[in-house]
């Protein structure tokens, strides 16, 4: 089954702000238990409105208050690993590694089944979300777009197929580097050439490390810890929004999620310090 390569175009002539209607100035701060110092992916739950996460070394799913951060409950599913991504289908949940590897856990039985997808760590999966059909999971790389791509200025989206067991031939998105710094000079056209030359350079790094769909529109939301930003791809996968977030506050975004009210949260590292939940509101 073939996923073929998208050319995304840009298609944005608003302000983020109105584009796509967060307050993405001011956060509401969640701070989290040590417990969760490294956390890297984040998921809604909606049959019980929380949170789930997980740190990048720790074979443990935590589910967490999404009011204030407390864990409501510790499930072990496997050993120490490099887990980098969490979501949920049905009654499982799904924690990936950043070599491509899915463990599907089930916190009834207390199992856990291991499937190996054809990305390795050269892909450097971080990010991971389900496709707004529920048909696949879509994979972030940081690393290596594909086997052929040798350059940096390319990272993929990857789709894995819930039915045939099978990563889609090809990319499902390709994030262009030229494509994201032409969006940039276009929303800071009025700006100096020092501060266009710092976001250009801020956005040139972009990796992702997280990934989620808006519950309406259908957006594909896309962090990067690198550079702290933020790319928006609409349905269509077309280019939509560049966001830098603020990069004293928001130092390592890892996690991203909706939850049931479309509100945003994106996790951050502690980075030996408290790790902690942005909450981002509709305007």
């Amino acid at each position: 089954m073939n996923s073929s390569e998208i050319d995304t175009s840009i298609s944005s002539t608003r302000s983020s702000q109105e584009f796509l209607d967060y307050d993405f100035n001011n956060p509401e701060i969640i701070v989290l238990d040590k417990e969760l110092m490294e956390i890297s992916g984040l998921a809604y739950v909606p049959s019980t409105d929380v949170l789930l996460a997980h740190n990048d070394e720790k074979g443990h799913v935590y589910t967490i208050s999404k009011s204030d951060g407390s864990i409501l409950k510790d499930n072990k599913f496997g050993k120490k690993g490099d887990y980098e991504s969490i979501e949920i289908i049905g009654d499982e949940y799904v924690i990936c590694t950043s070599s491509g590897r899915l463990h599907f856990y089930n916190p009834e039985s207390d199992k856990t089944r291991l499937i190996k997808t054809d990305l390795s760590q050269k892909n450097d999966v971080e990010g991971m979300c389900l496709s707004s059909n529920r048909k696949y999971l879509l994979l972030a790389c940081k690393g290596q777009a594909n086997e052929e791509s040798k350059t940096k200025k390319l990272k993929a989206v990857h789709a894995y197929s819930l039915e045939s067991k099978l990563l889609l031939e090809g990319p499902y998105l390709n994030i262009k580097d030229n494509e994201l710094v032409k969006k940039v000079e276009y929303n800071n056209s009025s700006a100096s050439k020092s501060k266009l030359k710092k976001l250009i350079n801020r956005i040139k790094e972009f990796a992702p490390s997280g990934i989620a769909i808006h519950p309406s529109s259908d957006d594909h939301y896309l962090i990067s810890a690198r550079g702290s930003s933020l790319v928006v791809y609409d349905k269509d996968k077309s280019l939509k929004e560049v966001i830098f977030l603020n990069d004293k506050l928001i130092k390592q975004p890892e996690g991203i999620c909706f939850d049931g009210d479309a509100q945003l949260y994106i996790s951050n590292e502690g980075r030996g310090l408290s790790a902690k939940i942005f909450k981002f509101s509709k305007n």
